[in-house]
């Protein structure tokens, strides 16, 4: 995200073979083809909000590909209100070729021999995040956190303070990292929407266990010596 010359953020995450797409960035069917993934190989796409650099659907429909969205209903109809216009499909054809699986933020669910806890962020239009538990054969929990597209502290605080949203949200959020996580996917776009790598200094340094990985900015515009940043292709396995 927010890189001239890279992708636009998308996730492929395996959960006991399962392949989830997080998001479908522009030039999806290249990406997957790098990796070696069809496309009847997606489990469900995982949607997290409609901005257009993590909603590029229309390219996996005009495939002729059917997948089950993952996501609220809200963000649900809106993406298959903007779908279907994109391609000039009706609605009801983009929903026959876009099942849908509704979560509710704040509930745990049990999904393919995983435990997923779906939350809102805080951004410009309705977006969830996740935090995704596999056993291993051991019985050994790996948790990994994806904080979606999430704002700055600073940007926070202003919104409590006018009532857009609550206090007590915005402290979930400034606390997403719980500790026990392997890896916190966490936005670092900046600007006026997205996070800022500082606002976590404290956390990192709180729990050093925990891998934190910042997505959504160009490496260039990161001090790389102190944080990790996501760039296209990178892998990590946690449960071989």
């Amino acid at each position: 995200g927010f890189d001239p010359e890279g992708p636009t953020t998308g996730i492929l995450l395996w959960v006991n073979g399962n392949a989830f797409l997080v998001d479908s960035p522009s030039g999806i069917s290249k990406y997957l083809k790098q990796v070696g993934v069809s496309k009847d190989r997606l489990t469900a796409v995982i949607q997290t909000h409609v901005h257009d650099d993590h909603c590029a659907l229309s390219e996996l429909l005009l495939s002729e590909q059917s997948f089950t969205l993952v996501s609220t209903r809200e963000i649900y109809e809106s993406t298959v209100l903007k779908v279907a216009n994109i391609i000039g499909e009706s609605e009801e054809m983009v929903r026959r070729m876009m099942p849908f699986m509704e979560i509710i933020p704040g509930k745990s669910y049990f999904l393919y021999g995983a435990t997923w806890e779906f939350f809102y962020t805080i951004h410009s239009i309705p977006t969830i995040g996740f935090r995704v538990t596999v056993p291993d054969e051991n019985g050994k929990n790996h948790t990994l956190l994806h904080s979606s597209d999430l704002d700055h502290f600073k940007g926070m605080d202003q919104l409590a303070q006018t009532g857009c949203v609550s206090t007590e949200h915005v402290e979930r959020m400034k606390h997403l990292v719980r500790g026990d996580e392997e890896l916190a996917m966490i936005d670092a776009g900046g600007g006026t929407i997205h996070g800022e790598p500082g606002d976590w200094d404290q956390t990192i340094a709180k729990f050093p266990k925990t891998q934190f990985l910042f997505y959504h900015i160009n490496p260039s515009k990161l001090d790389t010596a102190k944080y990790q940043v996501a760039k296209p292709g990178w892998g990590k396995t946690y449960i071989p």
